[in-house]
């Protein structure tokens, strides 16, 4: 009788850390495209590594070099499209992807200006959970190298890009499946979780860099429950999956 109370105690110990616990999302950040009048200089690259740098917990970016490094190995277009992104996640593995456009590169002796749109992508399903325009600006007092001053206007808007993410937080456990009623979450009391809310079911007994499981959308919310429309699936969730909030859908 002990050994098997013991095993429940653990048992829920074990859980209510995994719901406490901060995840660790693991994410490809692919080179930007570049539509901006300022060439070369790998400033796409330049822009990924900027926005890796930015990337602070529960991000855990995947090294830009191996990266660019698949893409190259995949014969990928530039910039990559949605079916290309979805297969680096699978080989790097990633659990989700962020790929941005260069819309403005401006530099002069004094001053530089980048405007960056970035967009977060959920590589399952291919659905897009979050999107941002933001700027980068620099002056300096007195001339410094183009490439310098360029550099800091991309940290800053890298800053602002990567900040534009909603907070990656846990809202609660997938409920055990139920055969002819929609798969749901139970929430965590006080949990912030609106309906269109995407979900990424991680495995509740795998560290916290674990691959999900499946992605979710929430459809409907009450009585301390979300309803869930599975967005793209690896396997069959069985219950007990920690679900763990990543963006919105437009």
């Amino acid at each position: 009788m002990f050994p098997r109370r013991l095993a429940i105690l653990v048992a829920v110990w074990l859980l209510a850390a995994a719901l406490s616990a901060d995840p660790s999302i693991s994410l490809a950040i692919v080179p930007c495209g570049n539509l901006s009048l300022y060439h070369g200089h790998l400033l796409e690259r330049r822009a990924a590594a900027a926005l890796a740098a930015e990337a602070s917990a529960p991000w855990a970016p995947v090294d830009p070099a191996l990266v660019a490094r698949t893409l190259e190995d995949m014969a990928a277009p530039s910039p990559p499209g949605t079916g290309e992104i979805q297969a680096l996640c699978s080989r790097l593995p990633a659990a989700l992807a962020l790929h941005g456009t260069l819309k403005t590169a401006q530099v002069d002796a004094t001053s530089a200006r980048v405007t960056l749109t970035v967009e977060l992508l959920e590589p399952l399903s291919g659905e897009s959970v979050g999107k941002a325009t933001v700027e980068g600006r620099v002056q300096s007092r007195d001339p410094l190298p183009r490439d310098q001053l360029l550099d800091q206007a991309l940290t800053r808007a890298a800053r602002a890009a990567m900040q534009s993410l909603g907070a990656v937080h846990v809202v609660g456990q997938v409920a055990p499946p139920v055969a002819g009623k929609p798969l749901t979450v139970l929430l965590t009391p006080g949990v912030w979780a609106p309906v269109k809310s995407v979900l990424l079911l991680l495995p509740a007994a795998a560290d916290r860099q674990a691959r999900p499981v499946a992605a979710a959308a929430i459809e409907s919310v009450g009585g301390g429950a979300a309803v869930l429309r599975l967005l793209g699936r690896r396997d069959a969730p069985a219950g007990g999956e920690i679900a763990v909030w990543v963006g919105r859908l437009p």
